[in-house]
């Protein structure tokens, strides 16, 4: 849902450059936090051996 994100930005008058490098921090942190925790998760479900 990039729109609202746009639209957000372009109204406070943020640069395109640190609305897109937010997004890519927010991405990886994601990432970096929601994968193990998912492997987890789906081990204790026993979907992955």
């Amino acid at each position: 849902m990039a729109a609202p994100i746009v639209v957000a930005a372009g109204m406070a008058g943020v640069p395109t450059s640190a609305a897109v490098k937010m997004c890519l921090v927010v991405g990886l942190i994601s990432f970096v936090v929601l994968a193990p925790l998912y492997l987890v998760w789906f081990r204790l479900l026993g979907w992955i051996g």
